[in-house]
């Protein structure tokens, strides 16, 4: 089978089907899809939407919060506290399954009918209300999909970090800005995919590095420049700094 192009049921644009594509669709029993890769990508993450937050009123309470949902969404929200009390008695909305239905059907009428939480918030979280799926974040902002963030902004997928900026999917680092991929960094700036490394600037895939710029593919090393290596003495007079 050769490739086909095909015109996206949704955005309109072209996109491609590979043979190999054709054959895992025909492994799996699924038919070729009419969205292209992208419109695809975003009808699955269209489920789970924690970046963006907005105000609406609370369905118990009639107080304006924070929330996941959206004003207009067709569901009922209430305060993640009242969400996790004795408030309300969520057997209210138990109901059998109706096997003469779609399954499916019924989930999406349960999700519509009983009250979801506004933020999903796990734990103690200081000064940092605009946070969601977060655990124990302290003094954070527009950080999401993080455990125990710390002093960080505009953050996402973030775990026991501290004072990190735009920054995605860090573990144990401190004092990052727009850094990627990183574990066990500090001071690390416009890097990506580098680990156990400090003082580096667009760097990637560097471990165990410290004071180097525009390197890649590094280990165990300092002081050095596009991969090239300098004195201390030297490194620190270079005018890039």
């Amino acid at each position: 089978m050769n490739a086909e192009t095909r015109i996206c049921q949704n955005c309109q644009q072209k996109f491609v089907i590979e043979p190999e594509d054709f054959g895992f669709y025909e492994k799996i029993k699924v038919p070729a899809p009419t969205f292209c890769w992208l419109c695809r990508a975003q009808r699955r993450l269209a489920f789970r939407g924690e970046r963006r937050l907005y105000k609406r009123k609370s369905d118990f309470s009639g107080k304006e919060i924070l929330s996941m949902y959206a004003p207009e969404a067709t569901v009922k929200v209430y305060e993640k506290d009242i969400w996790l009390s004795d408030s309300w008695d969520p057997m209210k909305y138990a109901r059998d399954v109706d096997f003469s239905k779609p399954f499916i059907q019924q989930v999406a009428e349960l999700i519509r009918e009983a009250p979801l939480k506004n933020l999903n918030i796990v734990g103690n979280a200081p000064n940092s209300e605009y946070t969601n799926h977060i655990t124990d974040p302290k003094n954070s902002y527009l950080v999401f999909n993080s455990n125990h963030p710390e002093d960080c902004g505009y953050s996402n997928g973030i775990t026991f970090s501290k004072g990190c900026y735009d920054v995605s999917y860090a573990g144990k680092s401190e004092w990052c800005y727009q850094a990627f991929w990183i574990n066990s960094c500090a001071h690390t700036i416009f890097s990506s995919h580098c680990e156990g490394s400090y003082d580096l600037m667009f760097c990637k895939d560097c471990v165990g590095c410290n004071n180097c710029i525009a390197s890649v593919g590094l280990r165990n090393k300092q002081y050095h420049i596009f991969n090239e290596p300098y004195t201390k003495e030297e490194y620190e007079k270079k005018p890039i700094r």
